[in-house]
């Protein structure tokens, strides 16, 4: 299985979990409502195993750390979300970053 294989298939079962455990709160608990640390903590989830899966792919590479020019795109990337820049400007800067760190390295 290629790399790219492999990622997709990540990404898929990443999804299929996260539709699992978000639909099994409401099924198990029918017409209870959940407590507000465990309702902030699902609504968390889809975000860190986002986030998870992005820093993995960036930062390894055939099961080694491969630290390169993506690194800084992400660091960018992370810099413009946390000032609040809209979705278009986080992916431009990381496009920009990454070319400009390929560039020069």
């Amino acid at each position: 299985m290629t790399g790219a294989e492999q990622a997709w298939l990540t990404v898929a079962l990443g999804a299929v979990t996260t539709f699992a455990i978000r639909g099994f709160g409401p099924v198990t608990m029918g017409g209870r409502t959940l407590g507000r640390r465990a309702a902030r903590v699902l609504t968390l989830l889809p975000a860190a195993l986002l986030s998870a899966l992005v820093v993995t792919e960036t930062v390894m590479r055939d099961g080694t750390l491969d630290v390169d020019a993506r690194v800084g795109g992400l660091a960018v990337a992370a810099l413009l979300i946390w000032r609040r820049a809209s979705v278009i400007w986080v992916v431009i800067g990381a496009a920009a970053a990454t070319a400009v760190l390929r560039l020069l390295f």
